[in-house]
């Protein structure tokens, strides 16, 4: 009856067994194989291993080993060895999350691990966040209700110059007229808008104005 001194290398974990066509050309240099087909390995090199002890001290099948061929014998040391080799390697197979592949059929991340991609994701996410705290912003300042002041009028009765306040007297937006021709017709419209407080400014843009036939502004094309 043997006699086994060293405790099996328990793995319960069944997994999931890799393709024919994996088992018969093993892994590339590129890839990274998933956790389950490493339970699978494990687990079935367990059971084995369970079933030849389990044989060996019943004394059914297996035989005295001073009966194996110097052949077998060989197989049998290389087989063990390759598989301690592994379990010290991949102790916990490919659990950390830098160290599962992810499969991007579409492209959409440039990192191929799962720690990479979440770090992607949130990075994304708060870049979209900003991006959506900004509209709303805008669009706020757009639907907010603001009174219209007129000052600066020349001799044709036009104001030159056009304020946007809030009803407690906060600035939002001036625009200025500019550059009259001979006809006094103004080219130039300069729009400021400002920020929360009123006074510091946040964008200013100027738009040249095209008139029509009658001396009214058709176009304001943005410079």
């Amino acid at each position: 009856m043997a006699n086994f001194t060293k405790p099996l290398p328990e793995w319960k974990s069944k997994g999931t067994e890799p393709p024919q066509i994996l088992k018969d050309t093993g892994w590339k240099v590129s890839q990274r194989p998933p956790a389950s087909y490493f339970d699978w390995f494990f687990n079935r090199t367990y059971e084995a291993l369970k079933e030849l002890q389990e044989t060996a001290t019943s004394g059914n099948t297996l035989g005295n080993t001073a009966e194996l061929t110097t052949t077998e014998k060989t197989t049998i040391v290389k087989a063990i060895n390759e598989i301690n080799e592994i379990l010290k390697i991949n102790s916990s197979p490919h659990r950390d999350a830098i160290n599962i592949a992810i499969k991007d059929v579409g492209g959409m991340f440039t990192a191929d691990d799962v720690e990479g991609v979440f770090q992607e994701v949130g990075t994304k996410l708060k870049e979209t966040a900003t991006k959506l705290a900004e509209t709303d912003k805008k669009l706020k300042a757009h639907v907010e209700p603001l009174s219209k002041f007129g000052s600066d009028e020349d001799d044709r009765g036009i104001y030159r110059v056009l304020e946007w306040k809030t009803k407690s007297g906060k600035l939002r937006r001036k625009a200025i007229l500019s550059d009259a021709d001979a006809d006094g017709n103004y080219r130039k419209q300069t729009v400021i808008e400002y920020k929360e407080d009123g006074v510091t400014v946040e964008t200013t843009d100027v738009y040249t104005l095209i008139p029509d036939l009658n001396g009214n502004v058709k176009d304001e094309v943005l410079q």
